[in-house]
């Protein structure tokens, strides 16, 4: 009889124990959210497409170079401010030729240059892993760009970007491939800023992850 009446009040116990544990409010232990979430500068940024008719698109991409109207004739304002907000969150790359920085003193032609968010870069270049050909494709250039002469990726700043804008076609870097709203045809964002001397830039290797 001992033995039951002990088996009886361990079996009690655990009853009780069992219905408090389920009782008493639990707290899931969680990771931090700043443990998951990497720097702006290494994570690839949403854009969401603009909103653009097709056959408006390709009416544009006839139009003769300079003559092409403004995005914001036909493109929101939301659509325009949610493209640009990748580049202001982390930066712009340029890629450009070493050679025509030195001698201009600047990163790109007067007028506007093309840029791609910083945040998209770090993302594109580990996905080329140093083919600069697949990298020409993304980028929307033409054969070769990238091995003529010494290319080099040119960073600047979330602040010194100057008259940050949607591109229009009208730029002088504006090639056969260029399309009308705010992607290159191999899908990567790009938009255009003005660089004059007194902006301040970074180079860094165009394959190589700093």
């Amino acid at each position: 009889m001992p033995k039951v009446k002990a088996a009886g009040h361990a079996i009690g116990f655990i009853v009780k124990y069992t219905a408090d544990f389920f009782r008493t409010p639990r707290k899931l232990a969680t990771k931090s959210p700043r443990a998951l979430a990497a720097p702006p500068s290494r994570r690839a940024l949403p854009t969401a497409r603009p909103r653009l008719d097709p056959a408006v698109g390709q009416r544009i991409k006839a139009m003769p170079e300079g003559s092409r109207p403004d995005p914001s004739t036909y493109l929101s304002k939301a659509d325009i401010d949610q493209h640009l907000k990748p580049f202001r969150e982390s930066g712009a790359v340029r890629v450009a030729n070493e050679d025509n920085i030195a001698r201009r003193g600047t990163v790109g032609p007067a007028g506007g240059t093309f840029v791609m968010p910083r945040s998209q870069f770090d993302a594109l270049r580990a996905r080329c892993g140093g083919n600069l050909g697949q990298m020409e494709t993304e980028l929307g250039l033409e054969s070769e760009s990238l091995t003529r002469g010494t290319s080099v990726a040119v960073y600047i700043e979330p602040d010194c970007l100057r008259e940050l804008r949607m591109p229009s076609g009208n730029e002088a870097g504006a090639n056969a491939l260029w399309e009308p709203g705010g992607y290159t045809s191999g899908g990567m964002a790009e938009a255009t800023v003005n660089t004059p001397v007194d902006v301040p830039f970074t180079i860094m290797d165009l394959l190589e992850e700093s």
